[in-house]
């Protein structure tokens, strides 16, 4: 076989580059005699006049001209920059600020080039990955301990991250691809952890000091059958948000949640994910729902009557101090007074009839937009959400969504920012059966039923296609008995309907990705971990700014 023979220059030094990448942390030779200095053979490789760069605040002033003069790169801020030079072993922290990519496209991300004198003969920390037969110290410590902190933290969330190329004064090269996982950090970067010493020990002991919260003041202990029936809103929302339903584990996730509706939904929902999936029920028609309560707001006679069901609306909100001593027989007694006051009545009927089919029969009613054929159903917990989102997306996302979120941005677009007035077509809570197919038969078999809140909101449009007015109509549903979300959820079901939108709550993308309270959650709470190298090199940036000011 023959041997490569580069027609460039530029093709040897782009091949020693790729045996760097491919054998991480090892030292190469680099052919740069035919180029002015070690640092343009790298420029002249790898830059052009498609790409841009920027030179860190501590190397030599001159580089920048030489690298464009060579190479036609046009210089760019720190953070947009595709290539970052860097003079030393380290960037004070600067390299947090460059570009990772993003889940579509990860190699929109920056390459750090650090021009260093010799590599320390001490072995860098333990790394593994892509080009390693095994799990070892790095052949060659090219960074400082902290540099080594910071790239292991940037490169955790891979395909996202950066790669590194070393080039030492003697011609010497070496690689850190993202791809390669640095295992065990520096050996003395107090500056990252000297809050959280203790480890392990630490966390054990914070979790018992949780528990011992829910348990030191030596009250009876709450069954989860309590949990369930007489907490049964919280326990509603939970399996709502979680995207489960299943009432007792909802309960237990309370429980041991001391109460944090949100994170008793996280656990739920990362139970469910460790549980096997054995298909999909069929479709149904929901006005098969054994109706505990329905009521429209849009009229007062509707087939069927009103049923208000067990519902505190229409109370007044004061305190009730005889719940304070409620004891079991007390408990027993109002129990047996509260059935005898009520008044006999004929059993609900299986099924009632939708009240906006009153209004689709009159032609009142805009009918959904459909081009061709209809789309499949999108499920969101094996497909990604992508935008714009399909109907039944959309729909599933909202299904999940935080309650707080969903009612902070309908509120916002009834109140004037958006051009939806509401009128509660219909609202019903009850139980909507659950079938399969059959494996063997293919034939429906009803397996159970599920407690779900349906809202149809109505509310006024112009048909595009002409200047007749009609309604248009925005759909809720969700798992357990939580009538603000699914009416929230209806209101933005038909806000992002909108064909332009122009304020967030008709936004489809803004509403999805900001209504997921488990990931906004998790979001938030991340910030409360250790972030002391971020924030050290902004204080060491700070510091600077303030000294250059000064002097």
């Amino acid at each position: 076989m023959k041997s490569f023979t580069p027609a460039v220059p530029t093709q040897s030094v782009y091949r020693t580059l790729l045996q760097a990448m491919a054998h991480p942390c090892r030292i190469y030779d680099l052919n740069a005699a035919d180029f002015v200095s070690p640092l343009l053979a790298l420029a002249e490789t790898l830059l052009d006049h498609e790409v841009s760069f920027c030179i860190h605040p501590d190397a030599p002033s001159h580089w920048q001209e030489l690298i464009f003069t060579a190479t036609k790169a046009v210089p760019a801020p720190w953070e947009d920059a595709d290539y970052v030079f860097i003079h030393g072993p380290h960037s004070s922290g600067r390299i947090t600020d460059t570009k990772r990519g993003n889940p579509r496209f990860p190699d929109q991300s920056a390459t750090l080039i650090y021009v260093a004198d010799q590599p320390p003969d001490a072995a860098g920390p333990v790394i593994s990955g892509p080009g390693l037969k095994a799990p070892g110290p790095s052949a060659c410590n090219p960074f400082t301990q902290e540099e080594w902190q910071i790239l292991k933290m940037i490169n955790s969330d891979y395909p996202l991250g950066v790669d590194a190329i070393v080039l030492f004064e003697n011609s010497k090269v070496c690689a850190l691809p993202r791809s390669t996982r640095i295992q065990s950090p520096a050996p003395t970067l107090e500056i990252m952890y000297v809050a959280v010493k203790g480890g392990r020990e630490a966390i054990e002991n914070a979790a018992k000091a949780f528990r011992h919260q829910q348990v030191r003041s030596g009250s009876d202990p709450l069954s989860l059958n309590q949990i369930r029936d007489q907490l049964y809103l919280a326990v509603d929302k939970v399996m709502g948000e979680g995207g489960v339903y299943n009432p007792d584990y909802a309960a237990l996730a309370l429980k041991q949640c001391a109460g944090d509706v949100l994170e008793a939904s996280f656990m739920l929902r990362a139970f469910c994910t460790t549980q096997p999936r054995f298909g999909y029920s069929l479709p149904r028609d929901t006005s098969t729902m054994r109706v505990i309560r329905r009521i429209s707001a849009a009229f007062k006679e509707i087939p069927g009557g009103q049923v208000l069901g067990p519902t505190s609306d229409y109370l007044l909100r004061l305190l009730n101090f005889d719940l304070v001593e409620e004891q079991d027989p007390s408990y027993q007694k109002t129990l047996s007074a509260l059935l005898a006051s009520l008044p006999e009545a004929d059993p609900l009927p299986a099924s009632f009839p939708k009240v906006v089919d009153l209004l689709r029969e009159e032609g009142l009613l805009l009918s959904p937009k459909v081009n061709g054929k209809q789309p499949p159903l999108i499920d969101i917990t094996r497909e990604s959400l992508s935008f714009p989102a399909p109907r039944s997306a959309a729909l599933q996302s909202m299904a999940r969504a935080e309650t707080g979120g969903l009612l902070a941005l309908a509120y916002s677009n009834m109140r004037g920012y958006g051009m939806v007035h509401p009128t509660v077509g219909e609202l019903r809570v009850g139980y909507l059966p659950v079938y399969v197919a059959n494996p063997y038969t293919r034939e429906p078999e009803r397996v159970g039923e599920v407690k779900v809140t349906e809202a149809e909101i109505i509310s006024e449009t112009r048909d595009d296609s002409g200047d007749l007015p009609r309604f248009s109509l925005g759909y809720g549903l969700c798992l357990g008995h939580n009538e603000t979300k699914a009416i929230s959820m209806a209101v933005l079901d038909r806000a992002t309907q909108a064909e332009e939108p122009r304020v967030p709550s008709e936004d489809q993308e803004f509403v999805l990705l900001h209504t997921e309270g488990i990931e906004s959650m998790g979001f938030c709470n991340h910030f409360k971990l250790p972030h002391y190298v971020t924030f050290q090199s902004a204080l060491d940036r700070l510091r600077t700014s303030r000294e250059n000011l000064q002097s």
